[in-house]
């Protein structure tokens, strides 16, 4: 065998070796994720809240306690996140929660959610229409619309 054969093989072994590396981190990852997900939902607990301000910030700028951001990882702690800042009781709390519950939760009402901790697990609207998602807009349809002047 030549030697060019010989390092296409040699590389064509470190990327499959590479692929299959990267499988199976993303398996225990998956299997990790859908074990925390069963937690907080064996967590979850209703609550009525009143939502006053949702906004997609730095963990580190939403106004978690102390306490939660110490055991919270440095690089967490960088990244951006959905936060919806609510009322319950009397005490305004910031909240963690998944981009289609974000989407899902109006603005200055009164739901009724399944919190877990610090994180939203789902909401229902408690008075008016069903919680629906808002319909997903394309870039070119909004670039459409701030042209045309909508």
């Amino acid at each position: 065998m030549n030697t060019p054969t010989i390092v296409m093989l040699i590389i064509l072994a470190a990327l499959i070796a590479a692929l299959i590396i990267i499988y199976r981190q993303g398996r225990r990852k998956m299997r990790e994720y859908d074990e925390m997900k069963e937690r907080i939902d064996a967590a979850a607990q209703p609550a009525t809240i009143l939502v006053i301000d949702k906004k997609r910030m730095r963990i580190r700028d939403a106004g978690f306690s102390k306490f939660v951001m110490e055991n919270i990882p440095e690089r967490t702690l960088r990244s951006k996140a959905f936060i919806i800042k609510a009322k319950v009781g009397p005490k305004i709390s910031p909240f963690m929660c998944e981009k289609e519950i974000f989407e899902k939760t109006p603005l200055n009402q009164s739901i009724k959610a399944m919190i877990s901790g610090l994180y939203i697990v789902d909401v229902k609207a408690i008075r008016g229409p069903a919680l629906v998602a808002p319909p997903k807009t394309s870039r070119w349809e909004r670039i459409k619309d701030r042209i045309i002047g909508k």
